[in-house]
């Protein structure tokens, strides 16, 4: 059976044309969301998207967070999206991850309570006067990054964010390699390295050390969707940790095989349609 692929260029600009190929080498069908559709305010138009594949077909989505949203709530498809639930947030997995995080050191706060509170975050987890703040949501409203004083007191507490959104505050780290690995069915399938000290660096080499954390980690009874995207660090100490959880339509695959994360993620998305059905009485 095939799987109809639904992507956005410029999710997987860097391996979009393998990619297509590779959909096509599986057996599979592609449908490339076209530059004007991705402008769309998709809460003011019609879903102009369900000309990709007839209501109830066999489709995966890697496309941006603004696509694969609103195709998880039509529900014209299955599965459509892989992430589009509130398990990427980190209030929902931090917890169970905790033995082995990152920012383990953390507070989780609304928007509106970072000015007043400048002064004791600031004393709880400042290094060099700065702290790390990233957002609670999955579907990331902005980059987690250090913050200086000024930054908060001008940046994030007067931005469009809305003041009851939730953002981690945690200790800044240091991290002297990142890798990112997407997960099937508790099993590491496809595995790339994006940072080192020295900055961005892709590359799909990644130690033996790092797989084997990251299988442990994946293999856990925690499983935000059957198809998921973890990232890890190793410390400048030395360990590893668990940096975040992604949803997988909406995030990059970087040096990951192209063809092991279509075979995986097809074979996956096969499954979840024939359960559909059955749950729906089609034959």
């Amino acid at each position: 059976m095939s799987v109809t692929w639904i992507i956005e260029p410029d999710v997987c600009a860097a391996y979009c044309d393998s990619l297509v190929a590779e959909i096509a080498s599986q057996g599979h069908v592609h449908k490339t969301i076209p530059a004007h559709y991705t402008s769309l305010d998709w809460g003011d138009t019609s879903r102009y998207y369900d000309e990709f594949a007839p209501k109830g077909s066999c489709v995966v989505c890697h496309a941006s967070f603004q696509f694969t949203i609103q195709v998880a709530e039509d529900e014209l498809w299955a599965p459509g999206v892989y992430g589009s639930r509130d398990t990427t947030d980190c209030t929902q997995y931090f917890p169970r991850f905790e033995d082995c995080l990152l920012n383990r050191d953390h507070e989780i706060i609304a928007v509106s309570e970072l000015h007043g509170r400048g002064d004791l975050l600031f004393k709880s987890f400042g290094v060099d006067d700065r702290i790390f703040i990233r957002p609670n949501s999955g579907t990331k409203s902005f980059a987690g990054r250090l913050f200086n004083r000024s930054e908060l007191n001008t940046g994030l507490s007067r931005s469009t964010m809305s003041p009851h959104a939730l953002v981690v505050v945690s200790r800044p780290k240091s991290i002297c390699r990142e890798w990112r690995f997407v997960v099937a069915d508790r099993c590491v399938i496809a595995a790339s390295m994006y940072k080192d000290r020295e900055g961005t660096r892709m590359s799909p080499d990644v130690s033996q050390e790092a797989f084997e954390f990251a299988a442990v980690v994946a293999a856990r009874d925690f499983q935000p969707d059957r198809v998921w995207v973890l990232d890890t660090c190793e410390t400048a100490e030395g360990e590893m940790k668990v940096v975040e959880i992604n949803g997988f339509s909406s995030s990059s695959w970087y040096c990951c095989s192209v063809t092991d994360v279509v075979t995986a993620v097809s074979r996956v998305a096969v499954d979840d349609w024939k359960r559909s059905m059955a749950h729906l009485g089609e034959p």
